[in-house]
């Protein structure tokens, strides 16, 4: 059988993640695109950082202490409650508003970014599986299960496709 307590930990270890994903997008875009906003890197620190406390501090709305055995993926994980909705959105709105911003640059300024397609391929194959993942984990899809790797394993790859064109510039 699983041991409720290493369950709990490795279901807190696993969304302890998912807070800081806006923060990581919002910089690799911004170092693409060469645009600079600290004070956004701030709030989106902040609000990463109050979600990792509330993980971590057993908030029962977030994350309950039940068991729950029936994931879509196969493996135990704790129930949530209320606030993971809350923390999902908080997570995700700002990635697909980074996401859509790129999106509009690369089509509105090409030439400004010329090398930049396989990075807007792998971060919409990222923000889609994302997005997903995130509605399954969240119960609004019962039944289907979850593809965790395959947004960031095809965003890897598209990343190195950028860097060897970039390279390949020089």
């Amino acid at each position: 059988g699983q041991n409720v307590g290493d369950v709990d930990f490795w279901t807190r270890v696993c969304y302890s993640g998912v807070v800081f994903i806006p923060l990581v997008f919002r910089n690799m875009i911004a170092a693409i695109l060469g645009s600079r906003k600290p004070k956004l890197n701030i709030i989106l620190a902040v609000l990463g950082l109050i979600w990792l406390l509330l993980i971590w501090n057993r908030a029962d709305w977030l994350i309950t202490n039940e068991l729950k055995m029936d994931m879509p993926d196969g493996h135990p994980s704790m129930q949530k409650d209320w606030g993971f909705q809350v923390m999902l959105v908080s997570a995700l709105f700002p990635v697909v508003v980074c996401w859509a911003r790129f999106v509009y640059i690369y089509f509105k300024a090409k030439d400004m970014i010329p090398d930049a397609g396989p990075i807007l391929a792998g971060f919409s194959v990222w923000v889609l599986s994302s997005l997903f993942e995130g509605l399954v984990a969240a119960g609004f899809l019962p039944g289907m299960k979850p593809m965790v790797w395959l947004g960031p394993i095809f965003m890897l790859v598209m990343m190195g496709v950028y860097f060897a064109q970039v390279l390949r510039r020089q």
